[in-house]
């Protein structure tokens, strides 16, 4: 486990980004699928973390369109194709699990609702202390 602070919504951005470098020389050797489970509550950060991970990954930051929390998925179509799932409004995960299994990168925020169905690379929890983010990862 890593445990990381961040100070601010840049840190936070930053600590996504960098993250992203390293998942996307995974998968450019070995392709396939790579799921991160973002998990905290609202307002800690996760969706910011996400876009600092969709601009690591090679997009662009202006092309991001925040958390799906509506439309579940936000699929972006690029050399690395990447998924943005927001389980925030569903009741169950029922169903779903066949979007974990598309070949890419999948960032899911709320990922405790699925993280006993499917298999993940990092487990990333935020939590508050004071007015700080404290970021672990398994």
């Amino acid at each position: 486990m890593k445990t990381f602070t961040s100070s601010s919504p840049k840190q936070t951005f930053i600590l996504g980004k960098r993250l992203a470098k390293i998942v996307k020389r995974k998968w450019m050797k070995e392709k396939g699928n790579i799921v991160i489970l973002v998990i905290g509550e609202l307002g800690v950060g996760k969706t910011l973390f996400t876009h600092g991970f969709f601009t690591g990954l090679g997009y662009r930051e202006t092309d991001f369109c925040g958390s799906p929390s509506f439309i579940i998925v936000n699929e972006y179509k690029g050399c690395i194709p990447f998924y943005h799932i927001d389980l925030y409004r569903l009741k169950t995960v029922e169903g779903i699990e066949e979007i974990f299994e598309k070949e890419g990168v999948i960032v899911c925020e709320w990922g405790e609702k699925i993280e006993n169905v499917i298999t993940f690379l990092w487990k990333i929890e935020f939590t508050i202390l004071n007015n700080k983010r404290i970021i672990k990862i398994t």
